[in-house]
């Protein structure tokens, strides 16, 4: 489950109060016989002629009493005012980690789900996307970010294709969309500006170090958004190049579980195969079982050398489990040396995002992380992702009075949301609050809100004359 989002919200408008009926019996404003008059918070209201006699209001000190004089005799007691609010969330801290590595300019693909229009690099579609969310949501969610690798890595085989910087390119702060833009490599950039392998361990490793010094108070997210599987988690040149990284999972899982830092993965056109070796693979039907010599593996298998496996003896080979007749593993065997980590990114991926605590759908689905096949799904993926940070948990400040905690009306873009009893199963909200000072938005009506940016209207009205 994902943690608590907890958000502050400030009020974009002044407190416009008419005075009306309160839990004293106080004359209303629907009453014909009652004092006229307006009242603003901390302000002063002046009375006008009324059915019955004209009467002169008082000076309301603190928006919740005030004393007046009306026909037939005076009266004092709490105010009960018509608010209308205009609450929003706090934005959350965010940083966008990017890969960078050179297959993403070295492929292409169809951007837009058109045959007729040209192929594009795997980077220019990222770069547009990012400037659009980043445009797009500039004023709810602050945004940084860290690629990897860094500018300086090269295009070679060993540590300096590995390099990522200690600190991100664009620290997370407020209204910060142009200057993350500004920071990558253009659309159109080619392998002089984009090169170097898949360090993304490192990439989350640097964005979250960063985000830990940001104020826990405020939700703090990583955005991982990669076309590879990991790798520069080696030693030596061959393991660096050729080893998938399993510190990725290490560092998102620590950040989520540790630091309350969740994790939400997008993979850029993953296929459910094995990477590395060409298609190679084999299939097997234990290859939990570690083994030195084929009598370990029991009878009729045979002992994988290369990787220390039981396999099967048809020596069938395999790039995922859907290519084993039988219903076997699909076990990938280290037989090239090409500078791609030996692994299922697509099964990799799967449990980064998992780890990372915020998989997609909830988990329900076999694809746990966001997959786009082109620029378009790419958009939608990085769109939802950018609503689902804005909490459901909403502050009131001022909270509502207790004569009117059954007259508060909530509404979400033109649309009024009741309020209910049961959060896990209706359509509305609750108080979360003994002292009405917080509400939790439920179901349809929390997703509302997070379509809209973070923002609703909420009217605090007054029990009814009498």
């Amino acid at each position: 489950m994902s943690p608590s989002l907890t958000r502050i919200l400030t009020l974009s408008s002044i407190f416009t109060l008419a005075a009306c009926s309160g839990g004293s019996g106080r004359p209303g404003e629907s009453d014909s016989n009652s004092t006229g008059g307006i009242m603003t918070v901390g302000g002063t209201a002046t009375g006008g002629t009324a059915t019955g006699g004209t009467a002169t209001g008082g000076t309301a000190t603190d928006g919740q009493t005030d004393t007046g004089t009306a026909s037939g005799g005076s009266t004092t007691g709490p105010v009960c005012g018509e608010a209308m609010v205009q609450p929003m969330a706090v934005p959350p801290n965010v940083m966008l980690v990017l890969d960078a590595s050179g297959s993403m300019v070295s492929n292409l693909w169809d951007s837009d789900n058109n045959p007729m229009t040209p192929d594009v690099t795997r980077w220019e579609s990222l770069h547009n996307v990012v400037a659009f969310i980043t445009s797009g949501f500039d004023a709810q969610i602050n945004f940084g970010a860290q690629r990897f690798p860094a500018s300086n890595a090269q295009a070679s085989y060993g540590a300096q294709a590995c390099v990522v910087s200690n600190t991100p390119e664009v620290s997370v702060a407020p209204m910060n969309g142009a200057a993350v833009v500004a920071a990558l490599p253009p659309a159109n950039a080619d392998s002089s500006q984009i090169k170097g392998a898949t360090p993304a361990a490192a990439g989350v490793t640097s964005a979250v170090s960063h985000l830990k010094t940001l104020d826990p108070g405020i939700d703090r997210f990583v955005i991982l958004v990669t076309d590879g599987a990991a790798n520069c988690g080696g030693n030596t040149s061959q393991e660096l190049m050729e080893l998938y990284d399993k510190n990725l999972q290490q560092v998102v899982g620590d950040a989520y579980m540790n630091d309350n830092i969740p994790t939400f993965v997008i993979g850029i056109d993953m296929q459910d195969q094995i990477v590395g070796c060409n298609t190679c693979g084999e299939c097997s039907n234990d290859p939990n079982t570690t083994c030195n010599k084929d009598a370990d593996c029991g009878a009729g298998n045979e002992c994988m050398p290369m990787i220390g496996k039981c396999s099967v003896t048809t020596g069938n080979l395999c790039a995922s489990d859907a290519g084993c007749p039988n219903g076997e593993t699909c076990v990938a065997q280290p037989v090239e040396v090409d500078g791609v980590p030996l692994a299922n990114p697509w099964d990799e991926l799967n449990e980064v995002a998992t780890l990372g605590g915020v998989p997609k759908n909830g988990g329900m689905d076999p694809e746990k992380f966001y997959n786009a096949a082109n620029e378009i799904e790419l958009q939608a993926a990085l769109e939802a992702i950018a609503g689902a940070v804005i909490s459901c948990t909403i502050p009131l400040d001022p909270a509502p009075m207790a004569n009117q905690e059954n007259y508060v009306e909530i509404e979400i873009e033109g649309m009024k949301w009741p309020k209910v009893m049961d959060c896990n199963t209706e359509d509305g909200w609750i108080y979360t609050q003994a002292d009405l000072s917080e509400i939790q938005l439920c179901g349809a009506a929390c997703q509302a809100f997070q379509d809209a940016g973070g923002a609703l209207d909420a009217k605090y009205g007054c029990p009814p004359a009498g």
